[in-house]
Order: structure tokens, then sequence, then C-alpha cells
């Protein structure tokens, strides 16, 4: 039988949503910063991107650590496309 975390907080559903609708759209890889410029693949992190073209996408209030954050779509030059949560 499954429990249920009575504890737990919800998931901002304008972010599921916009996750599920970007990965649907190629957009699959995760990406994160580590400095102004240089942009690292969560899967690989030992890949750095330094050309790439990033469009911020959407602001939207994060519930489970109460404050607001950015979602941007990120494209590679040599291909690569994902999101990055800011």
């Amino acid at each position: 039988m499954n429990q249920v975390n009575l504890n737990a907080k919800p998931v901002n559903n304008l972010l599921t949503m916009a996750i599920i609708k970007f990965h649907e759209q190629g957009y699959t890889e995760d990406f994160f910063v580590k400095d102004e410029d240089t942009l690292y693949a969560q899967s690989s992190p030992e890949l750095i991107y330094t050309d790439y073209m990033k469009c911020n996408i959407i602001q939207f209030y994060d519930r489970l650590t109460c404050g607001y954050k950015c979602m941007y779509t990120v494209e590679t030059f040599c291909g690569i496309k994902g999101l990055l949560l800011t």
C-alpha cells in the first residue's frame, strides 16, 4: 500500500506543464551554470558549453522553495537543446 506524505508541498503546475511541453519539443537536456558564461549539462558535467543561445521563457513562483524562478530554453551551437532553471 502506498503511503502519502502529508508534509509534502505541492508542485508548481505551471512549471510542470512547461517542462512537459518543452520536452516534447526536444528540449530534453537539463543545464546548470557555475559562472556567468559557462553552461554545463547535468548528464555530462565534464562538458563545458560557452557557445549557446538562451531565451527567457517563463518566470514563476516556486512553491517548493518559496521564491521566484526563471526557466530558459537553451540551444547549444552543437545542437543540444535543454532547459535551465535559475
